[in-house]
């Protein structure tokens, strides 16, 4: 898996406004990273990291985590690890299949509040998905599916986007 480059994540972590959250839970499927550069910006979140068992002593060696992350060992797939207003998630649609997709989002669903969000990180190659055709791309429906809906489309001056998706 290549890493993303800081300069990636710095512009992901200053295209949206992270300072209304108090806390911020990342889920952490791979290597990449997206909180040490959100925590750089507004340094008052709190950041938890839910790692997938198979990566989190990798994690927890990662130069950037330091005592300002609570690190939770955490199958995502099978349940939330904590309550928060806002979650984040990198290539969700793009590394995972599509019934994990639906098992996570219906996870998430089930532990959050009305207007909890949701950020998803992705890389769309085919921009016809990723403007006013949203309603048109087919992961649109698993997030309707599951109580959810896309608020907002952000681009992030990176071949990488922001999907904000807010429970109904």
């Amino acid at each position: 898996m290549n890493k993303l480059s800081l300069e990636i994540r710095e512009a992901i972590a200053m295209s949206y406004d992270f300072s209304q959250f108090e806390k911020v839970v990342e889920f952490v499927n791979n290597e990449n990273i997206i909180s040490p550069s959100i925590l750089n910006l507004y340094p008052k979140v709190k950041i938890t990291l839910a790692v997938s068992h198979d990566i989190l002593e990798e994690i927890k060696k990662t130069p950037e985590i330091n005592d300002n992350f609570k690190i939770t060992n955490f199958d995502f797939f099978h349940a939330i690890p904590e309550k928060s207003l806002l979650y984040l998630i990198y290539n969700l649609f793009v590394q995972v299949k599509q019934e994990l997709i639906v098992k996570f989002l219906e996870n998430l669903y089930k532990s959050t509040e009305v207007y909890t969000r949701l950020l998803i990180i992705d890389k769309f190659n085919d921009e016809k998905y990723f403007n006013s055709n949203w309603a048109s791309n087919p992961y649109n429906e698993l997030i309707k599916n599951a109580g959810f809906t896309v608020t907002n489309l952000i681009l992030t001056g990176t071949e990488f986007k922001i999907i904000e998706v807010l429970r109904n």
